[in-house]
């Protein structure tokens, strides 16, 4: 089993998809959500919100990719940089305890994990490693699936938020 990539590592090994056209954030944030913002009139964001990708290649295996959401200064009570909002169909929270295992499968439908508390590991062949702060977009809805494992010795808490725009969604 290889070593596990830190979030910090798989942002600077990886390329990262930067707002262009067709790119993930894109498609999840969509043109009017953007247009809707206060924003300044440079396309350079002054901030990014970083976030890792689980998504079905085309061979049906599971990858990872690192992904960004550009952040623009806003007057959003009180000023702060912020990203569009992606519109929500369910938020829920998803534990598990120390040293539980996980068998491989696919992501239920397309939806973020914020790791809330403690480690986990997914492979899709390689190894990341996630803790609390981290963002994961799931997309790997068909194919071959990851596998998910508590690791650090503690217990595991994570938010879920299901969006209700994005393709792939059921």
């Amino acid at each position: 089993m290889s070593t596990p990539a830190t979030t910090d590592e798989l942002y600077t090994a990886a390329p990262q998809a930067k707002g262009h056209a067709g790119s993930p954030a894109d498609r999840a944030l969509g043109s009017d959500s953007a247009d809707a913002m206060n924003r300044s009139d440079s396309d350079t964001p002054d901030h990014v919100a970083r976030y890792s990708r689980i998504y079905t290649d085309s061979s049906g295996d599971s990858r990872f990719e690192g992904a960004e959401l550009p952040m623009k200064a806003t007057n959003f009570a009180p000023p702060v940089d912020l990203s569009a909002f992606v519109p929500a169909a369910r938020v829920g929270f998803m534990g598990f305890p120390a040293n539980w295992t996980g068998e491989p499968h696919r992501a239920p439908r397309r939806q973020f994990v914020i790791f809330l508390e403690g480690e986990v590991e997914v492979t899709d062949g390689q190894v990341r490693r996630f803790r609390p702060g981290d963002v994961v977009l799931l997309e790997d809805t068909s194919g071959r699936g990851h596998a998910s494992r508590a690791c650090g010795g503690e217990g595991v808490l994570m938010a879920v938020v299901q969006p209700n725009d994005l393709p792939g969604s059921r």
